[in-house]
């Protein structure tokens, strides 16, 4: 007799595909259930993530500050001080061009509104103001000011839920990190754990580091860029270049649009006031497409499809923070994966 028509063998492949689909049905609910709780715990999981993630960056900055005569939570301080000054000097330039751009407003409002009638006396010309309509468009630009504000400011208690995390994980970095290792009970599966840990810090800190020469180098060239074309503030313009480019995608977007707007405000011309955007989005597109995919895609083997998936998922589940902390969380990520499926030595 056939073996695939025996009713016992027909059974037991029935049975084995019931116990696959079964399988991952179950993983599919649990990863449903794990983001609807990432989404719902989202005002705790993201400064806590996020304090973890700067944490294990900045770890080799605080083993080197801690000494003999420096203990472990001076050296925190330090770390968490030098910290605090970089992100009063990019909440300073953000506030500044924000306040000015609210200051101003109404200039802003006039520019694009004599954008748009040149827009519409061309189409006009050319029979094609039936598309466009009749109605003046109404600007909110103090209203979008605001919001953008809103955006750009961090809630006060997640900041403070951040830098006290970020605090206690410094300095009780290396007993974490023990007790978790010594929760696996053979020697090669707490050495796998152990390199884990090493790859993840040397990764993450190489990333950051790398990524911050890039936005160095673009906040500089955007202050250059800035006094060339005749912007002021070319400082601050500088320093939320700087920032905004940790995000991927979404802050030289951003960018861009404050360039715009900073040029709508001073120039009375449009071809002039688009002058600095346009330099910006060369400057993006050489590193986006040049210089980061050299410096981080070759040292970290990153795909860029992987980096656009997870930036678009985090962006959705967190917002602006899930920006920042897409490609550090894809990095943790594919770390333990990759000594997931290694074997133990």
């Amino acid at each position: 007799m056939d073996a695939s028509s025996d009713p016992q063998r027909v059974a037991e492949r029935t049975a084995l595909r019931w116990d696959v689909l079964a399988h991952f049905s179950t993983i599919g609910i649990f990863i449903l259930f794990l983001v609807a709780a990432l989404q719902l715990a989202r005002e705790l999981m993201t400064p806590v993530v996020a304090a973890f993630v700067v944490a294990v960056a900045l770890a080799p900055l605080h083993r080197r500050m801690t000494t003999r005569y420096t203990p472990s939570w001076l050296a925190a301080l330090a770390t968490l001080a030098l910290l605090l000054l970089l992100i009063q000097a990019v909440l300073a330039a953000l506030s500044v061009t924000v306040v000015l751009g609210i200051d101003k407003a109404s200039r802003i409002t006039d520019a694009l509104l004599a954008i748009v009638g040149s827009v519409k006396a061309h189409a006009a010309a050319l029979r094609l103001d039936a598309f466009l309509g009749d109605a003046n468009p109404k600007l909110d630009a103090v209203g979008l000011m605001r919001g953008l504000l809103g955006v750009l400011t961090p809630a006060l208690g997640e900041f403070v839920v951040f830098i006290v995390v970020l605090f206690f994980a410094l300095v009780w970095r290396d007993d974490l990190r023990k007790s978790v290792i010594m929760r696996f009970d053979t020697r090669p599966e707490r050495l796998n754990a152990i390199r884990t840990f090493n790859e993840i810090e040397r990764r993450l800190t190489l990333y950051y580091v790398s990524v911050t020469a890039i936005n160095a180098t673009v906040g500089l060239l955007t202050g250059v860029s800035a006094i060339l074309v005749g912007l002021p503030n070319a400082l601050m313009l500088g320093l939320m270049a700087f920032a905004l480019n940790y995000v991927p995608y979404i802050g030289p977007a951003a960018v861009m649009a404050i360039l715009a707007g900073a040029g709508l405000i001073e120039f009375a011309s449009p071809e002039r006031a688009i002058a600095a955007p346009l330099l910006f989005l060369l400057m993006a597109l050489v590193e986006g497409n040049f210089l980061t995919p050299r410096i981080i895609g070759a040292s970290l083997d990153f795909n860029p499809l992987a980096v656009l998936l997870s930036l678009v998922f985090w962006v959705w589940l967190w917002g602006p923070v899930g920006g920042f902390l897409a490609a550090p969380l894809l990095i943790v990520g594919q770390t333990i994966l990759a000594r997931m499926v290694s074997e133990p030595a």
